[in-house]
């Protein structure tokens, strides 16, 4: 529910202008009776929608409560079909003349699931996504491609170069390729990697080009399917190194950077290993221990 109230005895007209004018967005069809708060106001539409319209409103009406820069946002290029397939999609309707930047990044700031925002010229609307799109990532399909903002941050697994076990045959789009680049929808297994049953190791190593200086490695396991390859997302052993290894999957020779025991215990999940400090290295090793069950990882970062 909203909690603020407008201050004193506002008309529908006076409820409009506030809300258009302060967040920069039409409340559609928004009806209050003549004494009112944010919390009468209704609007005939899907529950979400409604939701958005009141977090956008609260946040923008509070004097306490900083909007989210544009500044906290990156422009990446993503098409419009990848956008329209997000697993979880929302429009934020633009009042006439408003420039989206400042509006759109106040709507998707204010939903922890929102990860991208996109502006839809054509419709006078943006399209708040839960896409995972990296700064790094290059959009194949230029044809329909949008401006489009996302919240994450620049990192260095994305473009990095991959080696790993063998991938599947049975599914040979879930290859490792997918885990670097850069984009991930957070439902689709074929944007996944999955090792090929039946190999004594399963691993992948990142190689970045050159030492860089990072703390964390993060995995994000899949979203649906097999609940029986989340928990095999376990014994999970991160190494880190200089110098390319001499014989695949063998990573001795690495300073250990984290473990996780695991399993991972939820759809979607994202495993996180960190250490307290940065360190420095130019290739991440990720590899199960002492279990030769195969894993299938969907996207992962390093920052």
């Amino acid at each position: 529910m909203w909690a603020r109230t407008l201050p004193g005895i506002l008309s529908k007209e006076d409820c409009w202008k506030r809300l258009s004018s302060s967040c920069g967005f039409i409340p559609s069809q928004c009806t209050l009776p003549a004494r009112a708060t944010l919390t009468h106001c209704t609007r005939p539409m899907a529950p979400a929608a409604v939701l958005l319209t009141a977090v956008l409103a609260a946040r923008c009406l509070s004097p306490t409560r900083a909007a989210t820069p544009l500044a906290l946002f990156r422009r990446v290029e993503v098409s419009y079909s990848a956008v329209l397939a997000s697993r979880r999609l929302e429009s934020l309707s633009l009042a006439p003349g408003t420039p989206p930047a400042p509006v759109c990044s106040r709507g998707c700031g204010a939903l922890p699931w929102c990860d991208l925002w996109c502006e839809d010229a054509s419709a006078a609307r943006c399209v708040l996504s839960d896409l995972v799109v990296m700064p790094g990532y290059g959009e194949s399909s230029t044809a329909d491609a949008l401006a489009c903002y996302t919240r994450r941050h620049k990192d260095l697994a994305t473009g990095a170069a991959i080696e790993a076990t063998p991938s599947e045959p049975k599914v040979p789009l879930r290859v490792k390729a997918n885990l670097v680049d850069g984009f991930y929808d957070r439902w689709t297994m074929d944007q996944c990697y999955h090792s090929k049953t039946g190999e004594a190791s399963h691993w992948f190593l990142l190689d970045f080009g050159k030492p860089a200086t990072f703390r964390l490695v993060k995995i994000f396991v899949q979203a649906k399917g097999d609940f029986a390859m989340v928990n095999a997302a376990r014994n999970l052993e991160v190494r880190i190194g200089t110098e390319a290894v001499s014989a695949p999957g063998d990573f001795g020779s690495y300073a250990q950077f984290g473990f996780f025991v695991g399993p991972a215990s939820a759809f979607g999940e994202e495993i996180v290993v960190e250490r307290p400090a940065p360190v420095r290295a130019r290739f991440v090793s990720v590899q199960k221990i002492n279990d030769p069950e195969t894993v299938q990882f969907c996207h992962i970062e390093v920052y």
